[in-house]
């Protein structure tokens, strides 16, 4: 397992790991507990890539702000557009350079906004399995998750929730995502995030309009100017909280203004394919980055 470190990002404590090196570096942006759906994401969910992907470039993966055991913001509202501050901070601090990014669901929606907002910063951008930043269609994550287990963010609870996001739950015990995700669920800071989002409305009244003005602004750009970048969408095909009908759509906004713009469905997966199908998804991100910086990358769909 790579040994936790420490930075201050923006004025936040936050931890990330980081492994490989070479001239490009590749930055990991887990998902986001913010909506409440079931799983203390974290950093450790991308354990079964960084070391494999880490043999051909530099990679590092880090806690976004509030979430894992990266510090809270304690007196400022807590949109998203402050999770994307302190990425940003993060990747000056820890990067300096142009970054190829990785993000899942909202991780993505982060990288994607980076891009738009800091082009000379993103090299590329690859969103896996992104429900935030996807056309929506039915509200299938409502029904896939509808009555969740009790106490909600125990082992079990969460457990459930990776079960019904999966394909095959045989990733669920593997590794230590799960076990540092309890820990995640039991902590003092976790509880009064979710206390402060839910508890006190601030996530209806702050990150929900945030994330709504973004997925609108994003549409307007996708059309009138494009992804500065190249882009790739991951998904996987037995994904039941973002079909694949979605990632289709997406790709089909994108495209047009983007010519290197590629869309790669794993089969036999589902929310998170980087953990079910580890090997596939790893060989996709190596081939996908390496075409950029050996200069090849046309865009395409598999």
């Amino acid at each position: 397992m790579l040994e936790d470190r420490w930075v201050e990002a923006g004025g936040v404590r936050t931890r990330y790991v980081e492994t490989g090196s070479g001239p490009s570096t590749i930055a990991f942006l887990h998902a986001n507990a913010l909506a409440d759906q079931g799983v203390c994401h974290n950093l450790r969910v991308w354990e079964a890539n960084l070391e494999e992907i880490g043999s051909r470039a530099r990679v590092v993966a880090f806690d976004a702000l509030g979430q894992g055991r990266t510090g809270i913001p304690s007196e400022q509202s807590y949109g998203f557009d402050r999770v994307i501050e302190h990425a940003r901070a993060f990747l000056d601090i820890t990067v300096g350079g142009p970054v190829h990014l990785v993000g899942h669901d909202e991780g993505g929606l982060a990288a994607l906004r980076l891009a738009f907002e800091a082009p000379e910063l993103i090299r590329s951008v690859t969103i896996v399995a992104g429900k935030a930043v996807a056309p929506a269609g039915d509200p299938l994550s409502n029904l896939t998750l509808s009555a969740p287990l009790e106490p909600r963010y125990g082992r079990t609870a969460q457990a459930w929730v990776m079960e019904r996001q999966s394909w095959n739950g045989h990733h669920i015990d593997a590794g230590r995502f799960l076990d540092e995700a309890v820990l995640v669920g039991q902590s003092h800071q976790f509880k009064a995030l979710r206390e402060r989002l839910h508890g006190k409305n601030e996530y209806d009244t702050s990150v929900r309009p945030t994330l709504s003005r973004m997925r609108v602004d994003n549409w307007t750009r996708f059309r009138e100017q494009g992804v500065p970048c190249p882009v790739m969408l991951v998904w996987g095909q037995n994904d039941p909280m973002s079909p694949v009908q979605n990632a289709m759509a997406l790709f089909r906004l994108i495209a047009p203004r983007q010519g290197t713009a590629h869309l790669r469905i794993i089969g036999r997966a589902g929310y998170m394919p980087f953990r079910e199908q580890p090997s596939v998804f790893n060989g996709i991100v190596a081939g996908f980055v390496g075409a950029l910086d050996e200069g090849r990358g046309a865009g395409s769909v598999h």
